[in-house]
């Protein structure tokens, strides 16, 4: 019998402007310290937690990729994971005490 794992799932609205940042970040920057975070949007869930979803640079590797970091209420760490940079408009997702939380990244339709 398969178990359904519980999901938490929160939206966060992004402007035209934040998605071209995150875009622009896509790359590294052999400009910018290694570890530099060039973007980074935080998403709440109703039970307090938080989930950062940032780009910080690598100037190692020729793209960046997106780090993808889950809080509690108090702000410490419990759990992480990454991913490839692509489209920033999508779903990132971190496990956690058998939960799925989900942080659902949209566009903002009003102005930027």
């Amino acid at each position: 019998m398969k178990i359904k794992m519980e999901e938490v799932i929160t939206t966060t609205q992004l402007t035209a402007l934040q998605i071209k940042q995150a875009e622009d970040s896509y790359e590294s920057h052999p400009d910018t310290k290694n570890g530099v975070i060039l973007f980074r949007v935080t998403s709440k869930f109703d039970n307090g937690f938080e989930m950062d979803i940032e780009i910080p640079n690598c100037r190692e590797d020729e793209e960046n990729y997106f780090n993808i970091v889950l809080f509690d209420k108090n702000g410490a760490e419990l759990n992480c994971d990454y991913g490839d940079v692509g489209v920033i408009l999508d779903d990132y997702t971190v496990m956690y005490d058998n939960k799925l939380y989900t942080t659902k990244l949209i566009e903002n339709g009003g102005p930027s």
